[in-house]
């Protein structure tokens, strides 16, 4: 029996870049403001996902910078009093789990999966469809289990692994992609992978493999 392994894929019509005018719109419509660098979480509000690294590290990022954290779990009630206790105040977006999440990702500079415990994570797929930089715990890290640093082998400037599980080391990781913003070679990964993990490239893998 010849078995191979296939990653799950992403839509590229329904995962894009927006451009600036749809973005703005988008802020507006969700309540979150312009003219700020706006960081991402997609997921369940568990423990597991590491959701209060991420509120640890955006007060360190500056009053420039905002949180928002989509989704629903047990630990949400925590969450909102670790950022009552941070004085994250308005910094700090809390949004219900949506069936449109592509309109979120397109309101971010940059996508954040703090999770300590992630098989795969589809939630990569869809960010970095949308062209955001990413910034997660590397995968090397002590106690994580996560397949980031394979989904990323090859395109360095798409992701930005944090080498240590402390909110100073992901503060540190994001800075960097927010350099990478205006990187050209951004744009060349992004190619690259939005062609390797679309839905229409695994296809193609397959067939491919299988007239071989």
């Amino acid at each position: 029996l010849d078995v191979r392994r296939c990653f799950p894929g992403v839509s590229p019509d329904r995962y894009s870049i927006p451009d600036k005018a749809e973005k703005l719109y988008l802020r507006q419509k969700y309540g979150i403001p312009n003219g700020v660098r706006v960081f991402l979480c997609v997921g369940r509000q568990v423990k597991v996902k590491g959701f209060h690294y991420a509120l640890d590290a955006i007060s360190k990022l500056g009053p420039d910078s905002c949180l928002v954290l989509v989704g629903e779990g047990d630990e949400r009630k925590n969450l909102e009093s670790q950022a009552v206790a941070l004085g994250l105040g308005e910094r700090v977006h809390f949004l219900d789990f949506t069936d449109s999440p592509e309109e979120l990702y397109r309101c971010a500079d940059v996508f954040w999966l703090p999770s300590e415990y992630e098989p795969f994570g589809q939630v990569l797929l869809e960010a970095s469809a949308s062209g955001l930089p990413v910034v997660a715990f590397s995968s090397e890290c002590k106690g994580v289990e996560t397949a980031t640093n394979e989904i990323y082998n090859g395109f360095d400037a798409m992701y930005f692994p944090a080498p240590n599980v402390s909110p100073d080391s992901f503060a540190t990781a994001s800075a960097e992609a927010l350099e990478a913003l205006g990187d050209p070679r951004f744009m060349e990964d992004y190619n690259s992978f939005v062609k390797k993990y679309s839905w229409r490239g695994l296809v193609e893998t397959v067939l491919q493999e299988k007239a071989e």
